[in-house]
This record gives structure tokens, sequence and C-alpha cells, in this order.
């Protein structure tokens, strides 16, 4: 049969990957040489038990610090005060807070860890607040985008039995390459292809971020974190080439990158001439072709199952849509206990459009997340960002793989390749001492679209997870507002609780993607940590700070659905309750009588209790003085502002429109309390 030397080739955009290695030095001199050369790298260099002062992007010292503090690196500071001094104030108040804010300048304190030396380069160490307190003791990291990454949800439970991986355990990502950073390092990192020796990686970034999902540095306070919180020994191996593609008539139309099955064995014997015998091996392999038509690659098969029984081979499936019973190098997990074969599901806990499927692979297919799958590694200049596809779902696989391995190695177990496999793929997954590893997501082959289950707590995002009810950032007591994220109602669809602190708000509507509520009345100004508990028996999420003002106004709006016309229109009502302050037919006339809603006045005497309908008798007038006027600033007259009687949260303002102010499109402004919001109206 006649051979065939096929290149693995995939398009980067949709998710499938690539690698990187180190360059044919592979001897113990050369080896040191790397690992001392990059061990640190980007790192800011402090020692043991220091105070260190981040300053957030943009934000500058406060002017009382600036004798007391010596740059490290980048916005990292040490401080030193003198006892007595008003810098040793500020930064004693900042302990005792946790969190420091410089009026506009919000900078962490933090300590550098005791059990870290400078020697071991650590990360820059994570500042501390009430929140990382409470995620440290449920073994979450304390990294600000964590609870964005829905797919870390549900590896409570195995955090719980292990978190982090020690020599032992040996990660090994074959990809594009690898470019470390603040959020990233590896042990090694080189290149096995001759002619691009260069270890870094390729713009496209795909070898960084396919490591980072697996071992992206956590409890750091940056970004977020890696499945494995902690590892010990991480490779990175470039075996793949970029490639610009090109159309027809010669244009550029993008990158791809390609990987040879040869250059893939290099590595492979590279890596184990670097390894101890009885050190566990695991293998990220985001990349593969369809062998369709072709003699399939049983020479790399063959090579899989030569590296003996200490060695794991994690596989991207594919990102074409369709059933892959000869994606190679995935499909070798229906032959080789050692292989496993991770295809994608979405954040509904589905297979995602784009994976591709087996009917034939069997228990070692493994379906994890794959969509909006937030990594380090991006290729803007390695930026955190979203990435989809089975190749970040593959390193999921090889996280949890890791994880596993080395909770059974801490029972004094030396496993297999295949021991660690079935322990995760199993219906029944037990480590051979009886220890039993958790299984978040769908395992042995489930591609029927049902739902996962195990989501064990609600998740609110940490970037815009709670505005106000026009989609703002400002709230005040009694507002409207949106709390948004994942998993934030169960599956029996019961109505969650919002907390804002120990007072909770009243729930309007709920989803599992988003809950509408009304901040508690009974608060007053200031910032309170809000948090969502679906009393089904899970935790609560994550908290949100947010900050109350004593008003903020947001007036409801409609669009009228043309092109050429000022919106939002606001929401306007006649005496009959009708919709008024359109151009065509329903302007608003002088000396009549109108009804501006609204929501975000703030206190209202008297003061209606959370969730309770707002009175007809007496009226709850607001306590803060509330006008309208025009943008030319002719004043509009007010009646009455206050809450709608017979609604929740809702305010009402009712104005009459002097004979002054000017005829045509007008933009009004409302002014409560001193904060303003502004809607378009038609005046005849």
């Amino acid at each position: 049969m006649k051979l065939i030397k096929i290149a693995i080739i995939f398009v980067l955009s949709l998710g499938v990957s690539t690698h990187f290695s180190l360059e044919a030095a592979s001897s113990d001199e050369s080896f040191r040489k790397l690992k001392a050369e990059t061990r640190g790298r980007f790192i800011p260099r402090a020692v043991s038990g220091e105070l260190v002062l981040k300053v957030r992007k943009g934000e500058t010292l406060p002017a009382e610090l600036a004798d007391a503090v010596t740059r490290i690196s980048g916005d990292f500071f040490k401080v030193q005060t003198a006892p007595g001094s008003r810098a040793d104030e500020i930064i004693r108040r900042c302990r005792e807070k946790k969190v420091c804010g410089f009026e506009d300048e919000p900078n962490y304190v933090f300590t550098i860890p005791t059990n870290q030396s400078e020697e071991s380069a650590p990360p820059p160490p994570s500042f501390r607040t009430e929140q990382n307190e409470k995620q440290e003791q449920q073994v979450g990291p304390n990294d600000p985008r964590v609870p964005d990454q829905w797919h870390l949800k549900g590896l409570l439970p195995l955090w719980e039995v292990i978190k982090t991986t020690s020599h032992k355990v040996k990660l090994v990502v074959l990809d594009t390459g690898f470019t470390p950073g603040p959020e990233i390092n590896a042990n090694y990192m080189g290149s096995i292809l001759p002619d691009y020796p260069d270890p870094y990686d390729i713009p496209l970034g795909h070898g960084t971020s396919v490591a980072s999902v697996m071992c992206e540095t956590t409890n750091n306070g940056l970004d977020g974190a890696g499945v494995i919180q902690s590892c010990a020994s991480l490779w990175v191996i470039k075996v793949a080439r970029q490639l610009t593609l090109y159309n027809d008539n010669g244009e550029e139309i993008g990158q791809t990158a390609v990987v040879l099955f040869e250059d893939v064995i290099r590595a492979l014997d590279l890596i184990k001439s670097q390894t101890a015998e009885d050190d566990l091996v695991i293998v990220n392999m985001s990349f593969g072709a369809d062998f369709t038509g072709y003699e399939r690659p049983q020479f790399f098969i063959d090579k899989m199952e030569e590296m003996g029984d200490r060695f794991v081979f994690v596989t991207s499936l594919g990102n074409d849509g369709k059933v892959a019973e000869e994606h190679y190098p995935s499909a070798a997990a229906r032959d080789l206990e050692s292989v496993v074969a991770v295809g994608a599901t979405d954040e509904d806990g589905h297979r995602a459009v784009f994976s591709n499927w087996s009917d034939t692979i069997g228990s070692r297919l493994v379906y994890l997340p794959g969509v909006n799958i937030l990594t380090a590694g991006t290729p803007q200049s390695g930026l955190f960002g979203v990435r989809h596809g089975t190749s970040f779902s593959a390193p999921i696989g090889s996280g949890l793989l890791g994880l596993i391995a080395q909770a059974m190695i801490d029972r004094g177990v030396t496993p297999t390749g295949t021991e660690v496999v079935r322990a995760l793929t199993d219906n029944q997954p037990k480590t051979p001492e009886g220890l039993v590893i958790p299984r978040p997501w769908i395992i042995a082959g489930n591609i029927t679209g049902q739902k996962i289950q195990g989501w064990l707590s609600p998740t609110i995002n940490t970037q815009r997870g709670v505005v106000n009810f026009g989609g703002g950032d400002a709230l005040a007591p009694g507002s409207l507002a949106w709390v948004s994220g994942l998993d934030l109602q169960g599956d029996q669809n019961q109505t969650p609780e919002v907390w804002f602190g120990a007072f909770r708000a009243y729930v309007l509507e709920a989803s599992s993607r988003s809950i509408l509520v009304q901040v508690p009345t009974e608060l007053g100004v200031g910032d309170y940590f809000v948090s969502v508990n679906r009393l089904d028996g899970s935790s609560r999420s994550n908290e949100v700070l947010v900050s109350l003002g004593q008003t903020a106004p947001v007036v409801l709006k409609r669009t009228f659905g043309l092109l050429f016309f000022p919106s939002p229109l606001g929401v306007v009502t006649n005496e009959k309750g009708g919709l008024v302050g359109d151009p065509f037919f329903y302007p608003l006339k002088r000396e009549e009588k109108y009804t501006l809603w609204c929501t975000g006045l703030g206190a209202t005497v008297p003061l209606v209790p959370t969730g309770q309908v707002s009175p007809s008798e007496p009226l709850a007038w607001t306590s803060n003085p509330v006008s309208l006027r025009t943008e030319s600033g002719k004043k509009v007259q007010v009646d009455y502002s206050g809450l709608a009687p017979d609604f929740v949260g809702l305010f009402q303002i009712n104005f009459t429109i002097p004979e002054e102010v000017e005829s045509g499109l007008v933009e009004i402004i409302l002014n409560a309390g001193g904060e303003e919001d502004k809607f378009w109206t038609s005046i005849k």
C-alpha cells in the first residue's frame, strides 16, 4: 500500500490546536541552562514576607506613599514605612480593609506568602479581600476572573481532594510554542523543529492558551486560574509551523498551522529521554486531521503504544461538526487505553455545534467545556481572552487527569496511565485504593444533547454582573437592577435569593442567566457584596462588590424603529395610560399633564419596605429633589415624583409642559438628587 505522508493541518480560529517544543538540545546541561534563563521571567523579585503594593492600570500612587515604596516590576512596589508616619497609617488602614480605596485609586496591598522565597521566584502574590478569604475556605482560587471561567465550575469537589501536581506528574503541551508571562510559565520550553528553533509562541498564540487552561498561575490575584492550581512540572514543546493562507487571487485570508507526525515523534522521544521511570507523563495534543480516504497513521499509533504505561495522551476531537471516526490522533482512543479523545460542550451543557463526535470510540471519549473559555496567551500580546474549540477542551481533560494522578500518588499508589484514564472515564470512577474522583462533565460518549448535571453553585459575572435597569453601573436603594451570570436558577426553577450584604433583595423575575431584582430599600449609601443563593443545597455564588448612591435615576426608554429618529424615546404616558411622545401621532402638548416612568430615585417618604407594592394612600414621595429641564435649560414643571402605586420599585414623575418650552424633538434631562439621565420626546 502506498505510504502517504500526511501533515496535520488545523485552522486555529476554530480552536484546533498546534504545539511547541524545545530545540534538539536534550542534554541535562542545556535543560538546566534553559530553565535558568526562563525562571522568573516577567515576575517581580521579592522576598518572603514582604509587603507589596499593586497599582491598577491607569491609576497612580498616593503622594503620601511616594517615599515609602520601591518599584519591583511593572505596577508592583515594595512597601517600607516608618512607624507612626502618614504612609504607615495608610498601609495599616489598607491591611484592615484588605482593599485600599484612595478615593478614585483602588490599589491593593498584600504580603508575599512566607512559604515562598526569592529563589523560587514566586508569581505576583494575591491581594486579600473578604471575598478572597471566603473563596479560599471553599478551596476556590482568589483570581478576579475565576467567576467568569465557567469551565472551572464543578471542580470544587475535586479541588477538595487535590488541586496541585508535583514533579512526579509531568504535563506536556505539544503545540505552536510558548510565551511566558505573569499568568503562565513553564519549567521547560523549546522547539523540536530545526528550521523553527525559536521556542516562543507564534502570533496565533494557540500553544500558550492551551497551556494556560491547564496550568495558569492561580491565587495570584491576576486574571483567572488553571484547572491545576499549581503545576510543578510543565513542558511546552513547539511542533507546529505557522502557515499563511491565500485565496485564488493571491490575497491573504488568514493563518493556520501544520504539524507533521514525524516531528511529534521526535518530541516524544525527547520527553521520554528526560523522564524518570516512575514519573507519570500526560501529553496534550490539541491538533488532528481527518484521515477518511487515507491509510490511518498506524506508525504513530504504534509510537504512542511504545511510549509505555507511564504515558497518557489527551487529544482534541476536532471542530468540523461531524462524525469523526477517522480523525487522528484522537481516533487512537478506540484502540489504546492510554488515549483520551475530547469533544466540546457549550455553557448550557450540550455538545457544542462545532464539536465532532464519534459513535465508536466508546468510554474514552469525553466532552468537556469548549465554548467561551477564558485563557491567557491570546494573540494580543498575551492578553487574557476568550477561545473556542476542542483544542481548549483537551487541556481541561489533561488537567483533570493530572489531578487524578496526583491524588493517587498522594495515596501511595504508583498509577499507570491506563489506571488514571479509567479513573476519569469509568461509570463508577475509582482509583485502585478506593478514592472516588468527582466527574463534573459529560463522560463516555454522551452526545444526545442531555444537559450536564452537577454545577455546584451559581456564578455572578465579575464584569458588569450587577447593573441598573437601564444597563448602567449606578445603583441606589430601591433601584431595579439586573444580576447576570451562570446557573443563577436551579433545574427546578425555584426562585433564587439575591443578597446585598445581610439584606435580601426582592426578585421580580429569574432565569439561569439573569435575575431582575429590587435593591433593598432599607440600605443606606455605601458598598455591599451581592451574592445569589439558589436554595437547592448548592453553595452561594461568588460575591460582587457594588456601590449604592443616594439616587441612580434611570428613565424607562423605548425605540421608535426609524434609523433617522433620535433614540431612545422616554416612556411617557398620558392621563389615559397611552404611550405618547413620538412626533408623528402623539407628540406632547403644552399645558397637558403626562407621566414619565423611571427607577432609581432613591428613598421615599414614607419608606416602602422591599418587595412591597407601593401604596396609593398615602403616596410615597421622593425624599431627594427631582427636576426636569430641556437641553436648552427650560424648566419643565414637576407635579409629583414618587413611587407608582400598585408597582414594586417603579417611580413615576407627573409633569406639565409649560408654554415657553420649544417645539419639535427635545432632549429632556431628569435630575434626582444631583444624578441625571436623559431622554428624547416630541413636543407640539
